[in-house]
Order: C-alpha cells, then sequence, then structure tokens
C-alpha cells in the first residue's frame, strides 16, 4: 500500500479534512464470511470476479485496516493509533456474491448491491442503509438506530428490518415462501408489491396514518391477504410500528417474480 495523494474528501463529519488514498486485497473463499467493522462514513458493497476481498477508498492519517483470518473467512476493523474510535472513512468493496457478510457499520452510510447470498446481516446507527439484492439474497437482517433501510429485493426469502426512529421501506418482487419483518418504533413503514401478487400481512400498529390496496381484505383471524384465491400461496409479511404511518402498495412497475 502506498500513498499517491492528499485528497479532500466530503465525507459524513470530515468534510475538508485531509484524508488518503488506501487499496488493498485478500483472498476469501467463495463461501467464505466476511466480518467488518467501521464506525462511521461511507461503505459501498458490490459482487467481484474473483475469490478475494478487493478494497479501496480514503482514510484519515492514522487509520489503519486490522485484518485477521477467522475459522470461516476474515475480518476487518478500522483503528486508530490515537483515538478511541477512527474518523470516517469512505470504502469501496468487491467480495464474493456468495460470501457471507456480517457488518457492524456504526453510524455510516451503506449502499449493498448484488452480494450477501451466502447471508446479510448489518447492524448500524444514524446512517441510511440500502440494499439492493440478487434472486440469491436469501437471508436478510438489517438493524439500525435511526438510519433509513430501503431493501429492493427480487425474491425476498428470510428478511427482518428494523429500525428505532428511522423509515423502512421494501420492494419485493414476490412473497412466494418468504418470511419478512418490517419494524420501527416510530418511522413509517413502505411496503411495495406486483399487482394481483398473493401475500399475507399481519399488521401491528398502535397508532398512525394507513393506507392499504384496495383489494386488500380482511380474514377472521386478523390478517390481510392480497391476490387471487385469498393470498394462497404467499408467504408472510409483518409489518411492525407503534406510531409510525403504515403504507402497502401494489406498484405497476413492479416485475412479480416466480417462485
Amino acid at each position: 500500500m502506498r500513498a499517491v495523494c492528499l485528497l479532500l474528501a466530503l465525507l459524513p463529519g470530515l468534510a475538508g479534512a485531509v484524508v488518503l488514498p488506501i487499496t488493498d486485497a485478500r483472498p476469501l473463499a467463495a463461501e467464505g464470511e466476511l466480518r467488518l467493522r467501521m464506525p462511521a462514513g461511507a461503505l459501498e458493497l458490490r459482487p467481484g470476479t474473483e475469490p478475494e476481498v478487493r478494497l479501496e477508498g480514503e482514510i484519515a492519517p492514522g487509520t489503519r485496516l486490522r485484518w485477521r483470518e477467522t475459522a470461516n473467512g476474515l475480518g476487518l476493523v478500522l483503528e486508530h493509533r490515537e483515538r478511541l474510535a477512527p474518523p470516517p472513512a469512505r470504502l469501496r468493496l468487491a467480495v464474493p456474491a456468495t460470501a457471507r457478510l456480517r457488518l457492524e457499520v456504526g453510524d455510516a452510510a451503506v449502499d449493498a448491491q448484488g452480494v450477501g447470498e451466502g447471508g446479510l446481516r448489518l447492524r448500524g446507527g444514524r446512517g441510511d442503509v440500502a440494499v439492493r439484492g440478487g434472486e440469491g439474497l436469501r437471508e436478510l437482517h438489517v438493524e439500525t438506530g435511526a438510519g433509513a433501510i430501503r431493501l429492493d429485493l427480487p425474491r425476498p426469502g428470510r428478511v427482518r428490518a428494523e429500525s428505532v426512529g428511522g423509515a423502512v421501506e421494501a420492494r419485493l418482487g414476490g412473497t412466494e415462501g418468504a418470511e419478512v419483518r418490517l419494524e420501527s418504533f416510530s418511522g413509517p413503514l413502505r411496503l411495495q408489491l406486483p399487482v394481483g401478487g398473493p401475500a399475507r400481512l399481519e399488521l401491528r400498529q398502535a397508532g398512525g396514518p394507513l393506507v392499504l390496496p384496495e383489494a386488500a381484505q380482511a380474514r377472521p383471524d386478523g390478517t390481510l391477504v392480497l391476490g387471487e384465491g385469498e393470498g394462497e400461496g404467499g408467504g408472510r409479511v409483518r409489518l411492525v410500528t407503534f406510531s409510525g404511518a403504515v403504507q402497502v402498495l401494489e406498484d405497476p412497475t413492479l416485475q412479480r417474480t416466480n417462485p
């Protein structure tokens, strides 16, 4: 690794500060696991073409990347020589699409596309999180404190997205065979589904506005169903909030994904 020049980066919390460009790469099996911990900044994840983790980005002087081998793959922690928590960083990672990801990102914003087919678990704080998964992303768990969560999943499997105060939005290509839970204590929930796709909804809302498609039907057990056959074949979607607004839409622009 070699510093080429000094940059002025517009990172959250580091606007105008001096940062250094960095690149690195470490081998990671296609079915391996990457554990990452960073406190703040921005993280971008994309699928790579090699069995490795390839990293580039910008970090503050004094910040170091501490890699370690684990039983299942790799661990990566950002540390600073003189600070308990390092300044914000901007990292762009290419990882095997099938790798398992375990991310603790503090207040960093995250943009993940086409990764996590081995499972993706993310714990964050105030930063917004966006996950656009391929059809192979079947297990997803995202938690934030105040950051918004936005999911775009063609074929969801086991999905849990929860925030204390942030908005939670999900665009699903279908719900067949899925177990989905969207939860925010005070933030709004927004769910978009293909028109006519079967779905069973469980709504737990103490207060706040509620918008449902005209096609929604109530069942004696308190659930709501969409689609023909009273939602037969649709997976279970739970929407949980104390005071946030809830909006469920049938989106004609969403292409239904066959199971």
